[in-house]
């Protein structure tokens, strides 16, 4: 709004009266407006004549008017100009000067507003309002409606231990807008999309940039990161172990299970075929959640199962023995391995790295065992576990490791393991080519020697007897 008086020139009288009169009234003028001007009546003055410039009227009529009285009313349009009053019976006129000058109107800058705003859309609004000098000023101003923003959060609304974290993005349906986000714990964020790991409520405040409407969306995100109850049965196996079988049980639907156990054994099904003793470990997955629990379980050897220790023995020009020593007095031997290999022998030779199981058969009894060995084939470049010899063997007391290479290696590691795989001793030798191994105190049985150097393991069988 324009609210700066706008200043009127006095008036300029050019002639006078008798006794110097002067014309009475306000000096400046407002487009349109009106004000009274009189003279001091002349004595013997029978009737005056007005008159005003064009645009005006005087008591409501237009100039010159002739009237008895010796005051006016002149409406003024929007010019200025000379204003004068004769009497009727002298030649004398009071001449004044009034400027009148408009006042344009006031163009404000458009202004944008929310769609929820109740007027017209695009429509030009114009107010009169009063000046400090009286004049009407008008002032006029274009509203341009602007859509209300829409935005809408999509995404996950679930938090698991497969996805543990979510990627909520905004639909709208503008550009422009501001994406503020606020969450738990004091979380802010901005932009589209956005990664968030955890549960609660997201609320997005959406702003747009020209009109400044908004909008708000709230999310809510969970989290299931609940772990099943999973549960394993092993047991003994009997004579034949191809039908013992390992059992897991979950307390969700659809459960996946996952085995592992002895010589690289694995498993995707609840109760799978366990040949070999020793300890198996199951994971069980929940497919809702894909969050996971474990439990073990342990398989022992039937009693009357034959006994089974193998290892393998590099013969060199890119061969290697396979080795089976048993406790059975008459056995059956079966071999399987890569590329379809299979033999009946007790120590086949071998020219392929890879996995290879021997079922024995006790003909005695008709027990089955299965023992499985990764053999892996590696030029010989330095002194070797496999040139270290075991006797006697079988022992009843004490068996010797003999070093039979050119030089022995600086550091060896013994162990000794019972068929189960538990540790029963441990030690090491240093340079030198002899290590003496007491084995009074072990019951009879198979063992294993695990001999570890710098350049690899080797794993020779051990059968200790009563004395």
């Amino acid at each position: 709004m324009n609210t700066c008086p706008i200043l009127l020139s006095s008036f300029v009288f050019a002639s006078y009266l008798a006794q110097g009169q002067t014309i009475i009234g306000p000096r400046n003028m407002c487009p349109n407006g009106s004000a009274i001007y009189r003279i001091h009546p002349a004595p013997g003055a029978v009737s005056y004549t007005w008159d005003a410039p064009p645009g005006c009227t005087i008591n409501g009529e237009l100039p010159p008017t002739t009237i008895t009285q010796s005051a006016v009313t002149i409406t003024f349009g929007n010019i200025g100009g000379a204003i004068s009053v004769r009497q009727l019976n002298a030649n004398d006129s009071i001449v004044g000067t009034v400027q009148v000058t408009p006042i344009p109107p006031t163009r404000l800058p458009p202004k944008l507003v929310c769609d929820s705003v109740d007027i017209p859309i695009n429509a030009t609004y114009q107010t009169t309002l009063l000046t400090a000098v009286g004049c009407d000023s008008t002032i006029i101003q274009k509203v341009e409606k602007q859509p209300q923003p829409v935005a809408q959060i999509k995404g996950r609304t679930k938090l698991t231990c497969a996805q543990p974290v979510a990627s909520l993005s905004v639909e709208t349906n503008m550009a422009n807008l501001s994406l503020l986000w606020t969450g738990p714990s004091g979380w802010a964020g901005s932009g589209s999309p956005i990664q968030v790991s955890e549960p609660g409520t997201y609320t997005l405040h959406a702003v747009d940039s020209l009109s400044g409407c908004n909008t708000t969306a709230i999310y809510t995100l969970t989290r299931d990161a609940q772990p099943p109850t999973v549960q394993a049965t092993g047991g003994t196996q009997s004579c034949s172990p191809e039908v013992f079988r390992l059992g897991a049980t979950a307390n969700v639907a659809n459960a996946r299970f996952k085995w592992s156990g002895p010589n690289g054994f694995m498993a995707t099904v609840s109760n799978p075929v366990a040949k070999e003793p020793g300890l198996y470990q199951v994971t069980a997955t929940n497919p809702a959640n894909g969050c996971i629990a474990t439990a073990t379980a342990t398989v022992l050897p039937n009693s009357d199962a034959p006994t089974t220790l193998l290892s393998a023995k590099a013969l060199g020009d890119g061969r290697h023995q396979l080795q089976c020593i048993t406790n059975a007095t008459s056995a059956a031997f079966r071999w399987t391995g890569p590329n379809y290999f299979a033999s009946t022998q007790q120590n086949p030779i071998i020219v392929q790295t890879g996995v290879y199981t021997v079922r024995v058969t006790d003909l005695a009894s008709g027990c089955l065992s299965y023992r499985t060995i990764g053999v892996a084939f590696h030029e010989k470049t330095a002194p070797v576990a496999s040139d270290w010899v075991l006797t006697p063997n079988p022992a009843s007391e004490v068996a010797t490791l003999q070093f039979m290479g050119e030089h022995p290696p600086a550091l060896t590691r013994v162990q000794v393991l019972d068929a189960t795989g538990r540790r029963c001793w441990a030690g090491k030798t240093q340079g030198t080519t002899a290590l003496w191994l007491d084995l009074q105190k072990f019951p009879p049985g198979l063992y294993r020697v695990v001999l570890q150097t710098e350049t690899g393991t080797e794993i020779k069988p051990l059968v200790k007897i009563a004395p």
